[in-house]
């Protein structure tokens, strides 16, 4: 019986073969979409989800607003991070800053070429325990301790030297002038992520550019991030932020200033803010693509279902003529099937 069905069904495939192709090219585009738009929404939903502990780490955002005049800023002052930890010791696991002196891109010099790059960044050290980075070469916990060194990606180190050299130990001048020693390669910046970067410089280099910069509490040129400790909360770390404003601003900007944190996880699709690092998308897009996609879902399937609907009277008198010869209801449904 099995056999007998499948001799019908390549016959009824020659048959109708224009109909047939015509049905299943409509069928498999709308799906094609379909997958298509749920993989990019799935993509889209998982920024930043691949560092570990990733519900723990969050952006810390200033807020300045004098009667209703200001700005909503992802970037915070200097001495923020620094401030959180020695107030508040049990409360943050690490912290890293990210700051480029608000430059769309720098000059990188080596060996008498020059290039310019856009994804370069001064952080703290501790950056390797905030975020995850996969080291290919060098040591993470002491490669950018010292003033004076960089770490690369594994793209730029093929970018700029040959793959018979020695990269570890060479030096690469910021704006053709700072010598900068590269002490360690890591994996590129996974595409899931809110900021990529090329070049990760040591923050005590720029104590040697502009000073103290830790007592500036009003100049906000920072992306600031920290790790909760275990077992500290959200809330825990707003009170934080709220205790730091009365204790480090003057009377006549206490009212005006704010902070609080975000979620890693919530800039890409969520944050509407001022100065970020790259531009954002919104979770209204993803809204929008679902809706698109479910409804060319939706169409394909009715416009198939009508389609072979208003073949089958085409079978009629075959399956007039199977029951006459004695084959049940149930095998006219598996062969149809």
């Amino acid at each position: 019986m099995f056999l007998n069905f499948i001799k019908i069904v390549f016959k009824s495939i020659i048959k109708q073969r224009k109909f047939l192709a015509a049905n299943l090219a409509g069928l498999s585009a709308g799906l094609a979409v379909f997958f298509l738009t749920s993989i990019y929404i799935f993509d889209e939903l998982n920024y930043d989800k691949y560092h570990n502990g990733a519900q723990n780490i969050y952006r810390i955002v200033n807020v300045y607003d004098k009667n209703g005049a200001g700005e909503r800023s992802s970037c915070c002052p200097f001495p923020i991070v620094g401030a959180l930890k020695r107030e508040n010791p049990d409360l943050i696991s690490n912290s890293t800053r990210f700051f480029n002196f608000w430059m769309p891109h720098v000059v990188i010099k080596y060996n008498n070429k020059t290039f310019n790059e856009k994804r370069f960044f001064w952080v703290d050290a501790s950056v390797f325990s905030v975020f995850n980075c996969s080291f290919l070469k060098g040591n993470p916990k002491t490669a950018l301790t010292r003033a004076g060194t960089v770490v690369i990606t594994k793209s730029m180190a093929e970018k700029y030297f040959s793959s018979n050299e020695e990269v570890i130990g060479q030096t690469i001048f910021f704006q053709a002038k700072i010598p900068l020693e590269i002490t360690g390669i890591i994996e590129d910046t996974p595409s899931r992520s809110h900021f990529k970067v090329d070049f990760l410089a040591s923050m005590p280099t720029v104590h040697h550019i502009l000073g103290d910069y830790n007592k500036y509490w009003v100049w906000n040129p920072c992306w600031s991030y920290v790790r909760l400790a275990p077992g500290k909360t959200e809330a825990d770390l707003k009170y934080a932020l709220n205790k730091l404003v009365r204790y480090n601003y003057k009377d006549e900007l206490k009212n005006n200033v704010s902070f609080y944190p975000q979620k890693i996880t919530d800039i890409h699709l969520h944050s509407k803010l001022e100065y970020e690092i790259e531009p954002n998308s919104s979770i209204s897009n993803i809204y929008i693509l679902l809706g698109i996609a479910i409804f060319m879902l939706i169409i394909v399937l009715i416009n198939f279902v009508n389609l072979s609907t208003a073949n089958s009277q085409y079978r009629t008198k075959e399956t007039v003529l199977k029951k006459v010869l004695g084959t049940t209801r149930l095998e006219l449904v598996l062969q149809y099937l």
